[in-house]
């Protein structure tokens, strides 16, 4: 198969030290449904508004739990939802060693893959790059409930305050 390039778009740091059980607590997140996984939140949300950084708005944050609880009962609109474990841009042998992105369920067009072409454009190009305003419909600066959960469940809440809106692109 060649080189595929990976782009993303989301939240993340590129100074990330991998947890000793993070493989683990990610296998776990590959092997949950996204309508698992939204149980999990639901019955988890208490701890999930907690760790949201303050710049979130708590409407932004009922908002985003009523959301997620709304797929729940129609297995149609859960098409719409990311599997959770694609939401997590993070690859410790290809990638940037240090780098994690994650974005929200909603938002699939966050992730894309490439060919050969792009590979030797990319190739000499940046490939992390914090951006400097918000991905819409989010303003700068909030992060959204499902990449919060997301860092809950995988063991690296500690992660959240520093979560940025940021570019990642690596090859595997």
């Amino acid at each position: 198969m060649g080189i595929r390039v990976h782009k993303r778009v989301g939240w993340g740091i590129d100074n990330f030290n991998t947890p000793e059980d993070f493989h683990d607590r990610y296998e776990e997140l590959a092997e949950l449904s996204t309508k698992e996984f939204i149980a999990w939140v639901i019955s988890n949300q208490d701890e999930i508004i907690a760790l949201v950084p303050d710049t979130t708005a708590m409407h932004n944050i009922a908002f985003g739990i009523k959301y997620l609880k709304s797929f729940v009962g129609e297995s149609s609109r859960l098409k719409r939802l990311d599997d959770p474990h694609l939401c997590v841009g993070w690859d410790d042998e290809f990638g940037l060693e240090k780098a994690i992105i994650i974005h929200p369920l909603h938002m699939k067009n966050c992730r894309r893959y490439d060919d050969l072409i792009d590979w030797l454009e990319e190739s000499n190009g940046e490939r992390w790059k914090y951006l400097k305003k918000g991905i819409h419909p989010y303003n700068k600066g909030v992060v959204p409930v499902s990449v919060v959960a997301t860092c809950l469940f995988l063991g690296i809440e500690n992660i959240i305050p520093n979560l940025r809106e940021a570019l990642y692109v690596y090859w595997s």
